[in-house]
């Protein structure tokens, strides 16, 4: 008995998330040359995850395939076109389980069009059941604050008078909307 214990107890530990993607995917990916020479975890698995939503939405005797041709167009692809395919957008459809759900919101992003930022939120908050983490004013000011900063950095010449203007009409706009939201 002692001796089961002391096997048990000297297995290593698995620290972190569990692995997304198993060895003898990579080995196969790393064959074909789809990880390109990206060798961070998190890009391997968006790759994984890229190839799982290709996979799903390119199927050619689908007679949906050109609906899909805003995120992935593969006839660009093989005419040598510069990013003939929404990558990052791809990655996080991938994340979705259920391809019949994926297809949907595929579909859904096809037709917004939407900026990648957006279409991951969009796809991010599908996936997630529209569950989100309640805002608090810390992290609200601190967005802002950084807001400010890039718009400072874009525009220097900016004067801290122009930004308190702004700020005073951005108050005025929240007030109209909770005017609103009061009716």
């Amino acid at each position: 008995m002692s001796e089961a214990l002391s096997e048990k107890f000297s297995e290593k530990l698995q620290r972190g998330r569990p692995r997304v993607v198993d060895p003898s995917t990579e080995a196969v990916y790393e064959g074909m040359g789809l990880y390109d020479g990206k060798y961070s975890q998190r890009a391997r698995v968006n790759t994984y995850y890229r190839q799982r939503a290709l996979s799903c939405l390119m199927v050619f005797d689908d007679p949906d395939a050109d609906a899909f041709k805003w995120l992935a167009d593969l006839k660009a692809s093989n005419e040598g076109k510069i990013k003939p395919w929404r990558e990052t957008i791809l990655s996080e459809l991938g994340r979705i389980k259920d391809e019949g759900a994926m297809r949907a919101v595929a579909l859904r992003i096809c037709e917004l069009k939407p900026q990648t930022k957006e279409a991951v939120d969009i796809i991010c908050r599908w996936r997630l059941g529209g569950k989100s983490k309640p805002g608090d004013i810390e992290s609200l000011r601190g967005e802002l604050c950084r807001c400010i900063d890039d718009y400072k950095r874009r525009h220097p010449d900016t004067q801290l008078s122009q930004i308190k203007d702004a700020l005073n009409d951005a108050y005025y706009a929240v007030e109209i909307l909770e005017r609103e939201a009061l009716k």
